[in-house]
């Protein structure tokens, strides 16, 4: 398997993989967390990863780290 086989797998892996989560959180967020969380409120996101969660949620303030 050549290099360039090996890195359009890996983009096609990833890629789908991140779209997933995007998605995922995005529903989390809309269909039950953010009744949680007031639009007024300040959010942080500890150990966010690739910030799904922060990048999804509502709030007057964020802070991913």
């Amino acid at each position: 398997m050549s290099e360039m086989d090996l890195k359009t797998i890996y983009q096609k892996r990833f890629n789908r993989q991140q779209a997933f989560r995007r998605n995922m959180w995005s529903v989390l967020c809309k269909e039950y967390l953010q009744s949680l969380f007031p639009l007024e409120c300040t959010v942080a996101e500890i150990g966010a990863g690739y910030c799904e969660f922060i990048n999804s949620i509502q709030a007057a303030k964020k802070n991913c780290s």
